[in-house]
């Protein structure tokens, strides 16, 4: 019997450590090649919306070996490398009110920028964010995938102080 993946999220490390995995790959192929461009992905607490956000950056990272097996091995998925630019909303000093978002916002597009390769461009959030996308997608010919994990901490941690 497999051992399940208890407080574990990350879908590569589940893999690779032969942890039971659900396979929902099969839904999420037909989601991701219906044609649209954008997703709002909302589910309750604890119902695994991180690994389904560390699932989407090894499918679009084309992490085909990752996925032997599973239903959307079957598939016509081509297993191209896309830019992902992945932000985890947990990371952060949200409490400290507005400086400390743009600063956690602000460290995370660095990081991203550092492991996609490409640099990192202008003075606000909003530029240095818009370019990150552009120059992504400029260096590896492909639509930048952006993903948002835990996209309510931010207001979750300071709710009680308005």
């Amino acid at each position: 019997m497999q051992q399940l993946p208890t407080g574990r999220q990350v879908f590569e490390n589940i893999r690779k450590e032969k942890l039971l995995y659900v396979d929902k790959t099969a839904m999420l192929y037909r989601l991701i090649t219906q044609g649209r461009t954008q997703f709002f992905l909302s589910r309750p607490r604890r119902f695994g919306k991180t690994l389904l956000c560390y699932t989407l950056c090894a499918f679009f990272e084309g992490k085909k070996n990752l996925f032997k097996g599973l239903a959307i091995s079957k598939t016509k998925w081509k297993w191209e490398k896309y830019p992902v630019i992945k932000l985890d909303m947990s990371d952060g000093a949200y409490s400290e009110g507005l400086s400390g978002c743009k600063s956690a916002i602000d460290t995370q597009l660095y990081f991203n920028a550092k492991n996609l390769g490409v640099e990192l461009q202008g003075e606000t959030l909003f530029d240095k964010f818009k370019f990150l996308i552009f120059n992504s997608r400029e260096k590896f010919g492909k639509p930048a995938v952006v993903i948002i994990d835990e996209y309510d901490n931010p207001l979750l941690s300071v709710i009680d102080k308005l």
